[in-house]
């Protein structure tokens, strides 16, 4: 999600129109704070949604108070506290509510940074948009090697993807390019050498261009 919304508020005063999409009620308040202390209310929509493979209106979101960073749907819960949230495929939910006007003139940008492998889910409900010619540049943080306790139902992380290599895969399938990046540098990589070398560490950040 947006957490409280650092990067939202930041694309905002570069005059880009955001969606901002969190399930924790309480970072979402912080998000509707900067928004209105920073007068961006006419660039920043705040959404309170998790962004799941799946549309499901009663989910549970479980969190702990000392890393708000940090929630997760069951049964992976990192927290006792709860809270109901409604999650939705993006491409459905995008449908229902088009807030991103018919231009192919205006690119889009898209930036995924969920926990523990929930970004497969993320982007197996944003298929249609991420295949769109005018979504040009991914920011995306993944786990390199999915841990097995965040499995699903049906004992997968993900319903379409066995692995993030055929994920990453998949992306370069329609059009993007892979570039893995450590803070100050950005080097191209394909979904390959991603997993042929060691980069230090199993959570990845990767930017994705066409």
């Amino acid at each position: 999600g947006s957490f409280i919304g650092e990067l939202s508020l930041y694309a905002a005063n570069m005059g880009h129109r955001v969606l901002s999409f969190e399930p924790l009620e309480v970072n979402l308040q912080r998000i509707c704070e900067g928004i209105w202390l920073n007068s961006l209310h006419n660039l920043v929509i705040p959404i309170h949604r998790a962004l799941s493979n799946k549309n499901d209106p009663a989910n549970v979101l479980c969190y702990s108070p000392k890393n708000l960073g940090l929630a997760s749907i069951p049964p992976h819960c990192f927290g006792r506290m709860r809270q109901p949230v409604a999650a939705n495929r993006l491409d459905d939910f995008l449908a229902a509510h088009p807030f991103i006007e018919d231009d192919p003139n205006q690119d889009i940008i898209v930036k995924i940074d969920v926990i523990a492998a929930s970004e497969a889910q993320v982007i197996e409900g944003a298929k249609n948009l991420l295949r769109s010619p005018r979504v040009k540049h991914v920011l995306l943080k993944m786990q390199k090697e999915w841990d097995p306790s965040m499995k699903l139902e049906n004992n997968a992380v993900s319903e379409e993807f066995n692995n993030s290599f055929e994920m990453l895969e998949w992306l370069e399938r329609i059009g993007f390019e892979i570039g893995a990046y450590d803070w100050t540098n950005w080097k191209p990589k394909s979904a390959r050498e991603i997993y042929d070398q060691n980069l230090g560490n199993n959570l990845l950040h990767l930017i994705l261009t066409r």
